[in-house]
């Protein structure tokens, strides 16, 4: 009993929800309702029971206006659900993670005047916008991990969605089950780095993934992971696999020796491939 979302590319040439389903032997496709007449398109997908499936992205409408979409599985279809878009023509969702059927946050980005990140909670009836911590210029969200109700965390960067002459920063949030605010990671000092995943086993033991470039255009860009030991964020040397460049951001914990990271990887700007990288408690390897 699996899921994985996304969209492809319909007749018309509109992006459409793409969601299938693992029943132990097969992968099969299982319809999505489109919202609106524009794009629609999943990024992420959490699981709370076989009857209880909520999978987020964004969608346009005839003016090209960019929502956040929501969608929940109730064990026979996909329904569109209600989820505020606070953004003035632009708001989207990159990121969720289910701690309970009345517990399950998203994350992500808004305009409002300047680009805002985006967080939103699931109580059991209705999505709630919650005010994130903002810093820097244009932050977003991305990745989002949870441990209990009164530990959250967040990744993404500052700078995001915009042309960003003074760099791209990496950005981490924590909720404490009341606020979320700034938790300082370690700056790798280069123009630009930025986190896509986060994921751990404990409070004690998360990882974020990422990537950080020599120059503001971006070029060659090298992987970053960092650790959190429940008291500070480290670098933690990682290998980039692609000699043009190479980045992570998907990622998942099984234990603290038991670490995957995947993303993105080119040897000439032009032919990309998978890399997977692997900890095994001492040291991330290709």
């Amino acid at each position: 009993d699996v899921w994985g979302v996304g969209y492809f590319v319909s007749p018309s040439a509109y992006l459409r929800s793409l969601t299938e389903h693992w029943n132990g032997t097969d992968w099969s496709i299982v319809p999505a309702p489109t919202q609106d007449v524009g794009h629609n398109a999943l990024y992420t997908v959490s699981a709370v029971a076989t009857d209880d499936v909520w999978a987020f992205g964004d969608y346009r409408n005839s003016n090209y206006n960019l929502f956040a979409l929501a969608l929940h599985w109730d064990g026979s279809s996909w329904i569109t659900a209600t989820i505020p878009s606070p953004g003035a023509g632009v708001t989207s969702i990159k990121g969720s993670v289910a701690l309970a059927a009345d517990d399950i946050w998203v994350v992500g980005a808004y305009l409002s005047g300047t680009v805002k990140p985006l967080t939103e909670h699931w109580d059991g009836s209705t999505w709630t916008v919650v005010s994130a911590a903002i810093t820097g210029t244009n932050p977003i969200l991305v990745g989002i991990t949870a441990f209990a109700p009164d530990d959250v965390w967040a990744v993404g960067e500052t700078c995001g969605f915009a042309n960003c002459p003074g760099g791209r920063q990496v950005l981490i949030e924590h909720w404490d089950g009341s606020v979320w605010s700034i938790s300082p990671s370690q700056d790798p000092g280069t123009p630009v780095s930025y986190l896509q995943g986060v994921s751990g086993t404990g409070p004690n033991d998360i990882w974020a993934a990422g990537a950080t470039c020599p120059d503001t255009a971006c070029s060659q860009e090298q992987t970053l992971t960092e650790h959190w030991n429940g008291s500070n964020w480290t670098i933690v040397p990682s290998p980039s696999p692609g000699s043009f460049d190479t980045w992570v951001g998907p990622i998942v914990a099984v234990a603290p020796n038991d670490v995957w990271a995947t993303g993105s990887a080119s040897n000439d700007g032009t032919n990309y491939f998978n890399p997977m990288l692997h900890w095994d408690g001492s040291s991330w390897t290709n």
